[in-house]
């Protein structure tokens, strides 16, 4: 089976050294420590308070407009409504979140929880590709 370039970093460039991120926010910091280059999701129903410190504000958003484009392109969707295309979509952009040597996008992501079914396709997905 052929990998499929997803648009990230290649893996030899990736830095395998761990890092602790500092927000400056010490709740943050202390309670939730972060890892620089790397991805942590924030689950929860609407109106729970996940949103402290956010660079991707809702990762479910890109999810939802992939499936509205899909939509309008008249791809089939799949049993749950999604895209045909979710899994990779979401792994191309989640590829491009990485710690290299030169440098390093680390990204915290609020994750709406479809009527709170930590089993939906979108949820599961999401958490595939977190750190912590």
């Amino acid at each position: 089976m052929a990998v499929r370039d997803t648009g990230g970093p290649p893996l030899a460039t990736r830095s395998t050294r761990s890092v602790v991120f500092k927000t400056g926010i010490k709740a943050i910091d202390v309670l939730l420590p972060l890892e620089t280059g790397g991805k942590t999701g924030l689950f929860g129903g609407a109106g729970v308070g996940r949103t402290v410190l956010l660079l991707i504000d809702n990762i479910f958003r890109f999810i939802q407009a992939g499936a509205e484009v899909s939509g309008l392109m008249g791809q089939m969707p799949s049993r749950l409504g999604y895209q045909p295309t979710m899994g990779t979509g979401l792994a191309g952009l989640e590829a491009r979140i990485a710690n290299i040597e030169t440098g390093a996008i680390t990204s915290i992501q609020a994750v709406y929880v479809l009527a709170d079914e930590f089993t939906d396709p979108a949820a599961v997905h999401t958490f595939s590709h977190l750190s912590s």
